[in-house]
């Protein structure tokens, strides 16, 4: 029925439709020009649409035969402009360089979803330049945390690291960002953040191979009596400088 309705909106001329806009007929329902319901009002739509999608057709074919410009500017620029972003960019980010043949197999290979972003041409020579998260200490490694602790979990961030902030107790939709990826492990700072976190063990991204990094003795006595197989105690005084270096070694092993 929508097909056949269309059609019969095709046949109306565009004149037509203008003139019964403009000087409705005595016979048309006043709701139906309200709503945009006429039969005129419906046939300019259409031609809108049309218009639009023949317009967006002519860019892409255009977008199509355009050279992207290659860049080639030094890399303090990229730096800096990293560092005037409002937000910290996360480790997240990962890259595959590979032909277009071989595309396929090489993103389902490094477990690459999207969003994402493709580089075609010149440009694919400042991937090590560009690639500054993969030089950062923390890079690739994935933390959950209380959200209590937003402040130490920025300057985690700073250092390359992904950092999941969850409230306590977890609340479903943070289990889901939890699954989204596997976590290296957590930063725990209490007992009681310790105790709700071991409910979370079994779930979609944790390991077995999972660390849980302890600031203090008792919240790490609490982690072994859980039955954490990867247990790192740090003292209370433990600034991020260390734990990030705690951290580093163990991804790193």
């Amino acid at each position: 029925h929508a097909i056949a309705d269309l059609r019969e909106q095709v046949k109306a001329s565009l004149q037509q439709a203008l003139l019964d806009v403009h000087r409705p007929p005595v016979d048309i329902n006043p709701l139906d020009l309200e709503n945009h319901r006429s039969r005129a009002q419906q046939r300019l739509i259409f031609e809108e649409l049309i218009a639009h999608q023949l317009s967006l057709l002519v860019s892409r074919q255009k977008i199509r035969h355009e050279r992207a410009r290659e860049l080639d500017v030094p890399a303090s620029t990229f730096e800096n402009f990293i560092g005037q972003l409002p937000f910290a960019l996360t480790a997240a980010q990962r890259r595959v360089i590979s032909t277009l043949s071989e595309l396929p197999t090489d993103v389902e290979k490094a477990g690459l979803e999207p969003p994402a972003l493709f580089a075609i041409g010149p440009s694919v020579r400042h991937a090590d330049r560009l690639a500054w998260f993969e030089a950062l200490p923390l890079a690739g490694c994935r933390l959950v945390m209380a959200d209590s602790n937003s402040t130490l979990a920025t300057e985690l961030e700073d250092r390359g690291a992904e950092v999941v902030l969850i409230p306590m107790p977890v609340s479903p939709a943070a289990r889901v960002v939890m699954a989204a990826l596997p976590l290296t492990g957590c930063v725990v700072s209490r007992s009681s953040e310790v105790d709700w976190l071991d409910d979370e063990r079994g779930n979609p991204g944790w390991q077995p191979e999972s660390v849980i990094w302890c600031i203090g003795n008792k919240t790490a006595e609490r982690a072994r009596e859980r039955g954490w197989l990867e247990v790192v105690e740090l003292g209370e005084e433990t600034d991020c400088d260390e734990l990030a270096a705690k951290i580093e070694g163990a991804f790193d092993r």
